[in-house]
């Protein structure tokens, strides 16, 4: 759990990423809410994990994103109203 949360706060410490693809890695869990701080992210491929829960309100704050990829994971709800 400890390597989890250290990849966590070392992903959500990149500002200027613009691509981020991590498909087919069997993560789980919730998504991270400060996944939405990488206001420079154009593509997010987070397809193919086992990922659940919601999608964080804070993925609005994603203004440069032109391609989301969430499918083949078990998420529930709705996407923020301003992706």
């Amino acid at each position: 759990m400890a390597s989890r949360e250290a990849f966590q706060r070392h992903l959500c410490k990149l500002p200027s990423i613009n691509v981020l693809d991590l498909s087919k890695n069997r993560f789980s869990g919730r998504l991270p809410g400060c996944l939405g701080n990488l206001t420079s992210l154009q593509v997010m491929d987070l397809s193919n994990n086992i990922i659940t829960g919601a999608v964080p309100s804070s993925f609005g704050s994603l203004t440069a994103l032109m391609s989301l990829h969430l499918h083949n994971n078990r998420l529930e709800g709705n996407l923020p109203p301003s992706l």
